[in-house]
């Protein structure tokens, strides 16, 4: 797994244009700029999407070791890279050493609430 430090400059917990409820954290590389995000949070595939959105966003407000999801922005965080290259999508998220320490992978939080066959 790659870890690439950044600062989370920005976030967003909402609906975005399509009518989607999902979720971005925008991390700011230091000469470039990459959000992590936009997962479908309100569709009901499996199990209940309300205690899995609740699960998600509990989850992302302890790795970055804060109590409310508008204190995220200003983290410096790392990035998680399955490898290393131009365009890799940023798989989750992880804590400073001397921090949370904790790490958010979007693929648990997936198999954890959703089957298997819906996963892409």
């Amino acid at each position: 797994m790659i870890e690439k430090i950044g600062k989370i400059k920005d976030t967003m917990l909402g609906i975005e244009d399509h009518g989607i409820m999902t979720f971005y954290l925008f991390f700011d590389f230091g000469g470039s700029c990459q959000g992590f995000g936009g997962y479908c949070l309100d569709t009901r595939v499996g199990k209940d999407s309300t205690a899995s959105t609740g699960d998600l966003i509990q989850s992302v407000i302890k790795v970055c070791g804060v109590e409310r999801w508008e204190d995220i922005k200003e983290k410096t965080m790392f990035a998680l890279y399955e490898k290393d290259g131009y365009n890799q999508p940023i798989i989750g998220i992880k804590g400073l050493p001397f921090e949370s320490n904790k790490t958010f992978l979007i693929k648990e939080w997936q198999e954890k609430w959703f089957p298997k066959e819906n996963i892409k």
